[in-house]
């Protein structure tokens, strides 16, 4: 459905056909003031380029007249058209200024992508088989990836036709917002879903830097978005939204609940993280067991960060957590005043 926001704007979401169990991808077409924009680039099937074509097409324009795509981040569900959009239409790329490095990092699959993620999975306590399987498992996705390009870095605060970019890092590390504060909308990605809750993945750091409690700083990106004027939400899952408030503190309610699951499956015991997922998530397929890890691991670095567990390695560099005498202290605390009451409602 086409959403005019005035005689100078409007957005339009565009659905995409994925192979996964994630469903659909949306993308959006904007008209301002500037040049015709795409917000993301679906996945790379020919499925997926005709419903584009169709559906823009449909809404009056051609893949050539657009002038400008833009990533709210760079899962390859949300890039896999670029390369083919951008040989047809000469649209410029803009995104987070790491947006080049995470693919190469995320997607590159080399000696060094295989080296690093086998010493993280031995960390966490994964078996042999196990780790062997997710690195073959690797190859299914190169068909969907493409050679890509950035034209132009959106930093923090940068603005452009309206639209003012903020950063949230959490779910992936180039995660964006672009608030539309005149126009009352944002075009959020995956950084807010509503009904879902965006497991932030397990991922490898870029050269100089350490791998980052990918949850916790997903938290601290949430409670920043809470209290922005996001207005209706765009995302790049599901149908738009505009209680965001509600939704933030859904998936926060939600990790609470996980906290306790993940408690819950530790008992008193030490075990590594892969052991707490075989207790949280019993029979993984090798499709989807590195998300479950990434959601134990993810879960354990935030309890000990509040205190709740201790950490320390083996002899083999095996990671093992245990509880401490103590009870989970909330990271988060959300003060009830008149404003908030009111947004919540």
């Amino acid at each position: 459905m086409i959403t005019p926001l005035s005689s100078d704007w409007l957005i339009a979401p565009i659905v995409l056909p994925t192979p996964f169990p994630v469903g659909d991808v949306n993308v959006y077409l904007y008209r301002g003031q500037d040049r015709l924009t795409l917000f993301d680039a679906g996945v790379k099937t020919d499925q997926a380029w005709d419903a584009l074509v169709e559906q823009i097409r449909e809404l009056g324009y051609e893949i050539r007249d657009i002038g400008r795509i833009v990533l709210t981040h760079h899962h390859f569900d949300h890039i896999g058209l670029l390369g083919r959009l951008v040989r047809e239409s000469r649209a410029e790329v803009w995104a987070h200024p790491e947006t080049l490095l995470q693919i190469q990092y995320h997607y590159g699959y080399d000696a060094s992508h295989t080296a690093y993620y086998r010493g993280l999975l031995r960390e966490f306590g994964v078996p042999e088989s196990w780790i062997e399987t997710f690195l073959e498992r690797r190859e299914v996705h190169r068909q969907f990836l493409d050679v890509c390009t950035v034209d132009r870095a959106l930093y923090e605060h940068d603005s452009f036709d309206g639209f003012r970019v903020v950063h949230v890092p959490g779910h992936s590390p180039t995660d964006t917002l672009y608030l539309h504060e005149s126009g009352g909308f944002t075009v959020t990605g995956d950084h807010i879903i509503q009904g879902v809750n965006p497991n932030p993945i397990v991922r490898r750091p870029l050269p100089g830097q350490e791998r980052q409690p990918s949850l916790i700083q997903y938290q601290q990106s949430l409670l920043r978005t809470r209290y922005l004027p996001l207005g209706k939400c765009y995302p790049g899952h599901g149908q738009p939204f505009s209680n965001h408030i509600e939704v933030v503190d859904h998936i926060l309610e939600r990790q609470e609940k996980r906290n306790e699951k993940v408690l819950n499956a530790l008992g008193q015991e030490a075990q590594t993280p892969w052991m707490v997922a075989q207790r949280m998530y019993g029979n993984m397929s090798a499709g989807d067991f590195i998300f479950c890890v990434s959601v134990a691991i993810g879960h354990l670095e935030l309890l000990e960060h509040r205190g709740v567990l201790r950490c320390w390695r083996d002899h083999h560099g095996v990671l093992w957590y245990q509880r401490k005498n103590a009870g989970i202290r909330h990271a988060f605390i959300i003060p009830e005043t008149e404003t908030t009451r009111e947004s919540v409602q």
